[in-house]
């Protein structure tokens, strides 16, 4: 799938699996799930082939601008909260987290950014962080799994091991990403309409 469809479907998942109960929980949701949705993609180098890899960027750098904003506007507490923790916890799951997405930067595309074992170290190291951050992060970035497990290209779900899996569907850039990306916009937008 493209990055877009990615991160609509990342968001959507988290927002209606996690249910948050206030304003303030709902966008650190969608900021972690935003991040999560790109994670496994963060492989992918940029070139005039792999623009769409640029564009999920910027549209995650653009969605946390947009959180930040509204954060500050209404005065919901989202940065205090996150720049006031404190503790050994915060700094081993900020280095842990770090060193995963180093991780998927540096590994081969579909590869350790793709595997289970990427989705279990980044979740690890965000609960140390804060829950429902590492939560939203896990739900997007395992739809994210999801989605890729789907099309033709094999992913190394189980990395480090060599074997890539895949249910060869359909093409990752062709109907079905359109289809998945117009639904799960539907979604989104009652979603958002409900937590926002």
């Amino acid at each position: 799938m493209l990055s877009h469809t990615h991160i609509v479907l990342g968001v959507s998942a988290s927002l209606a699996l996690i249910d948050p109960t206030n304003k303030a929980q709902s966008l650190v949701v969608i900021g972690a799930a935003s991040v999560g949705s790109i994670a496994s993609d963060l492989d992918v180098r940029i070139n005039t082939y792999s623009i769409d890899a640029l564009y999920g960027r910027i549209m995650v750098m653009a969605i946390l601008a947009v959180v930040a904003l509204i954060d500050m506007k209404q005065r919901l507490g989202i940065y205090n909260y996150y720049m006031n923790l404190k503790g050994p916890m915060l700094y081993i799951g900020m280095f842990g987290f770090a060193l995963v997405i180093l991780g998927c930067i540096f590994s081969s595309h579909r590869g350790f950014s793709h595997s289970f074992l990427a989705l279990g170290l980044s979740t690890l190291s965000l609960v140390l962080i804060d829950q429902i951050l590492a939560l939203a992060f896990a739900i997007a970035f395992f739809s994210h799994l999801l989605l890729d497990f789907l099309n033709k290209g094999k992913i190394k779900l189980l990395f480090p091991a060599k074997a890539g899996f895949c249910l060869n569907l359909f093409y990752s850039s062709k109907i079905a990403n359109k289809i998945f990306f117009v639904i799960g916009c539907v979604i989104l937008a009652k979603l958002l309409l409900i937590y926002l």
